[in-house]
C-alpha cells in the first residue's frame, strides 16, 4: 500500500474463527482440541465416515436433513466416490445417521466401473422426495455427467431411482430449488458454467430449455439457490485464487442476488458480507466493487432499522474495526474531528517521557469525554479507504458470536460451569453469571440471560438486536452507572 495514497484505511471482515493444529506428536494438545471441537456441539458432527458435498433442508417434520457424498474408507480421491448418506437433527446438537440411501451400483444407466457420485440435492413436492445426484453414464466422465433422479415416500430410505432428466449439457452439481408458487427450477453447475430452467411438474423434465444464468462473478462450481425476504440468492464457488508465488489458492464463496429465481443476477461478493441486520457491528458502505474502494459512508451500530435497510442496498460491508494510517495523520484527524481531545492531550506534550507521564495521562483520560474512534474520527473523514477482505469472520462483541463460540451442554446451553442449574426444559440459551451467583433457570428455550451486579438482562436470542435500545433506554432513565 502506498503510504502517499491513503491516509486512513479500515480492512472489513477480521478473520476470528481459523483454527490451527496440533502439534505432531502432542497428544495432549489434540485431545484438547477435540473438546473444543465437540464444544461447538460438535463441529463437524460427521466422524465415523468420511463425507462431502452437502445439501440441508429442513421438511415438514421440522427437522434438518444433510444429504452428503459418502467416500470410501480409507478415501482415495473423489473418483471412487460411490455412495449417498442422510443424516438429521432437531436441535442442531443430537444427529441421527440415517444409513446409505443409493449407491452407484442401483444406477441403471451408471458408469459400470461406479464412483463417481457426487454433490447431490433433494427436493420434495407433493408427498414425494425426489433426490437428484450427478453420474456419468461412460467410462469416460466428460461428455457422459447425467443428472439421475431417485424418489421415495420417506425423506431419508427406500430411494428408488427414475432414470435422468434428458436434454441436459453434462455438467455436474444439481441443485433444486422449490418457489413459493410450488413452481420447481433446476440448476447446474461446473467447469465455468451455470444454467438454470423450469422443472416440470414430473419434476423430471425440463420445462422449455436450460439457459445460462447471467451476471455471476467468476463462477466455477457448486449451485445453491435459497429464498429470502422475496429476494432470490445464488451461493456458488469461485475458481482457485491464486496465492503468493509457490503457494496453491483456495476456492471462495460468492453469491450473487436476483428477482427472478433464473435471474439476470446481480453479484454481491464473496463471503461475508452482511447476512442479517446485525446493530452490534459497523458498517461501511461502498463506491465500486474493486478490492481496495473509496468509503461513501461509515455507520457504527445503526439501530435495527437503518441495518436493514443497509442489508437490502447490497453496498454495505461490515467492519471489523482494524484500521491501518500514518500517526501525522491520524493526529491531524483528531485535531479537527475531536478538538476537545487534541487540546487536551496536546497540553501534555511538555511531560510525556518524564516522570510525570503517567499521571498527565490518567489526568486527561478522566476529563475528556468516552468516545470511540468509530464514532468520533471514521464516520465523519472523508479519506477513507476499505480493503474487502476474503475470509470468515466472526465478532464476539454480540451475544449471538458468543453463544456459537462457546462451550455447550447436552441441551446446548452456554452457562457457566458452576453455579448454573438447568433441566431439560431449558435449551440453546446463553447465560452470564458473576462469580459466586447461583442461578436456577427452568423452561426458557433460546434466551440470554445476563446478570451483573446491578443488572439483570432477560431477552430472547432472537430479539438481540433490539439490546441496544434497551441499553439507550437504561442510560435515559438510570445515566451511564449501569452501563
Amino acid at each position: 500500500m502506498k503510504k502517499c495514497v491513503y491516509a486512513v484505511c479500515a480492512l472489513l471482515w477480521a478473520g476470528c474463527t481459523a483454527s490451527r493444529p496440533a502439534s505432531d506428536g502432542s497428544k495432549d494438545r489434540e485431545q484438547k482440541e477435540a473438546v473444543q471441537i465437540d464444544s461447538l456441539a460438535p463441529n463437524p458432527f460427521i466422524r465415523h465416515i468420511y463425507t462431502a458435498d452437502p445439501s440441508a433442508h429442513v421438511w415438514a417434520d421440522g427437522r434438518l436433513y444433510v444429504y452428503a457424498s459418502h467416500d470410501i474408507d480409507p478415501p482415495r480421491g473423489c473418483d471412487l466416490m460411490d455412495q449417498y448418506h442422510v443424516f438429521s437433527t432437531d436441535d442442531m446438537v443430537h444427529w441421527t445417521d440415517h444409513g446409505e440411501i443409493l449407491r452407484a451400483s442401483q444406477v441403471p444407466w451408471g458408469r459400470k466401473e461406479g464412483g463417481f457420485m457426487w454433490a447431490p440435492d433433494c427436493a420434495y413436492k407433493d408427498g414425494t422426495y425426489y433426490f437428484y445426484f450427478p453420474h456419468p453414464s461412460g467410462t469416460y466422465t466428460n461428455d457422459s455427467w447425467k443428472i439421475g433422479v431417485a424418489t421415495s415416500k420417506e425423506p431419508a430410505a427406500n430411494f428408488t431411482v427414475r432414470g435422468y432428466i434428458e436434454g441436459l449439457d453434462p455438467i455436474i452439481d444439481p441443485c433444486v430449488f422449490v418457489d413459493d408458487d410450488g413452481q420447481a427450477y433446476l440448476y447446474q453447475g461446473g467447469g465455468g458454467t451455470c444454467k438454470g430452467g423450469r422443472l416440470k411438474d414430473n419434476m423430471m423434465e425440463i420445462d422449455g430449455t436450460m439457459q445460462t444464468m447471467e451476471g455471476l462473478v467468476d463462477f466455477h462450481e457448486a449451485t445453491w439457490v435459497h429464498k429470502y425476504n422475496g429476494k432470490y440468492y445464488l451461493s456458488y464457488s469461485d475458481n482457485h485464487n491464486p496465492g503468493q508465488e509457490g503457494e496453491e489458492g483456495y476456492n471462495r464463496m460468492r453469491y450473487a442476488v436476483s428477482d427472478h429465481p433464473l435471474g439476470p443476477w446481480k453479484h454481491i461478493g464473496i463471503y461475508m458480507q452482511p447476512t442479517r441486520p446485525e446493530t452490534g457491528y459497523g458498517y461501511i458502505q461502498v463506491s465500486d466493487d474493486r478490492t481496495i474502494s473509496k468509503v461513501k459512508c461509515f455507520t457504527e451500530k445503526p439501530n435495527l432499522e437503518l441495518a436493514q435497510t443497509f442489508l437490502q442496498c447490497g453496498e454495505f460491508l461490515w467492519n471489523s474495526g482494524i484500521f491501518v494510517w500514518k500517526v501525522g495523520d491520524i493526529i491531524e484527524a483528531v485535531r479537527t474531528y475531536l478538538p476537545e481531545h487534541h487540546a487536551l492531550f496536546s497540553d501534555i506534550q511538555p511531560v510525556l517521557g518524564t516522570s510525570e507521564e503517567a499521571e498527565a495521562i490518567a489526568r486527561v483520560f478522566s476529563e475528556c469525554r468516552s468516545i470511540s474512534i468509530d464514532y468520533g474520527v471514521m464516520e465523519k473523514a472523508n479519506n477513507v479507504y476499505v480493503r474487502r477482505g476474503e475470509f470468515g469472520w466472526s465478532d464476539v462483541g454480540t451475544w449471538g458470536s458468543l453463544y456459537q463460540h462457546a462451550r455447550k451442554d447436552r441441551y446446548a446451553n452456554a452457562k457457566p460451569e458452576k453455579g448454573c442449574y438447568t433441566d431439560e426444559n431449558t435449551r440453546s440459551c446463553i447465560v452470564s453469571l458473576p462469580e459466586g451467583k447461583v442461578a436456577v433457570i427452568n423452561g426458557l428455550k433460546e434466551y440470554i440471560v445476563v446478570d451483573t451486579e446491578d443488572v439483570l438482562l432477560i431477552c430472547p436470542r432472537s430479539e438481540e438486536q433490539n439490546i441496544k435500545k434497551f441499553i439507550d433506554e437504561v442510560k435515559y432513565n438510570e445515566g451511564d452507572k449501569h452501563i
